[in-house]
């Protein structure tokens, strides 16, 4: 899912560490978000 977005435009050039951090923090947000999504449609 992260990998189809291009966060060139979004990152200044020689910050790999901060595009790596920010993927790896938007991925977890995003499992977090469906982790959450999953378990409330179980409980209903």
């Amino acid at each position: 899912m992260l990998s189809g977005i291009n966060f060139e435009k979004f990152m200044r050039k020689n910050k790999v560490i901060e595009a790596r951090l920010l993927i790896m923090t938007l991925g977890f947000i995003f499992s977090y978000l469906l982790t959450n999504f999953v378990i409330d449609f179980l409980n209903l």
